[in-house]
């Protein structure tokens, strides 16, 4: 609510369509969409009710792999009535904008992720709202 206003309902009505196609064993695409077809606001020149991600990944780090890596560049976009709490380490919910990343594995079962996200806030309330990101992981997988 207040990062997007008020909401016309308390109700959602959220639909989602996604794809991905594997070009080579190596290079593959993802593309989503949702829509909330309840709520149509459109506020200070954002449109809240859509999300989409367009996706590129080359190769992907396997954690049983030492040396194995992985890296990706999307686009996100991420309205805050059609999304309720995305799961993307980089991008946040209301903004839009590029991510970039890379997984590495360091030995068997250490795995390092670190992604960037560089991009606005949906809102077009007459500032400039930049935001940017910096995510950094390393897992252990048993």
């Amino acid at each position: 609510n207040a990062a997007a206003g008020t909401y016309k309902s308390d109700n959602a009505s959220i639909w989602d369509i996604g794809l991905g196609y594997k070009f080579t064993p190596t290079f593959s695409m993802q593309a989503s969409y949702a829509k909330n077809t309840q709520d149509g606001s459109v506020k200070n020149g954002g449109d809240y009710t859509k999300a989409y991600n367009i996706e590129l990944d080359y190769k992907g780090a396997k954690a049983d792999k030492k040396g194995s890596f992985g890296v990706f560049a999307a686009y996100r976009y991420l309205g805050q009535y059609a999304t309720i709490a995305p799961t993307y380490d980089g991008a946040m919910y209301g903004t839009k904008g590029w991510e970039v990343g890379t997984q590495y594995t360091f030995a068997k079962n250490i795995m390092g992720t670190l992604r960037y996200f560089n991009g606005k806030e949906i809102a077009n309330d007459g500032n400039d709202n930049k935001v940017s990101k910096i995510f950094g992981r390393v897992e252990f997988f048993f």
